[in-house]
């Protein structure tokens, strides 16, 4: 976030500028597994323990989020004059 801040008209006007940006990246990976005609030992617990083959798959996911922020608000003597932001 970059700031300016700035006097005119001797202290009467008083100009306060921000802006920034920032950029948010999420990469999530999921792994999938089940079980294949039930368990081959009751009770024990575990893809190995599967009578066929455990069906596994993956699955990759991403997303990003751009945001840019501006602000401007200039006083004269203490009142706002006007704002903006996006």
């Amino acid at each position: 976030m970059a700031t300016y801040t700035d006097e005119y008209a001797d202290g009467n006007l008083d100009l306060n500028v921000s802006l920034g940006g920032d950029i948010v990246s999420n990469d999530y990976n999921y792994i999938f597994a089940t079980t294949n005609g039930g368990l081959s030992i009751p009770g024990f617990y575990n893809l190995s323990g599967s009578v066929d083959a455990a069906t596994t798959s993956t699955e990759i996911e991403q997303s990003k989020t751009r945001g840019a922020f501006f602000k401007n608000i200039p006083w004269i003597q203490k009142y706002a004059l006007f704002g903006c932001f996006i």
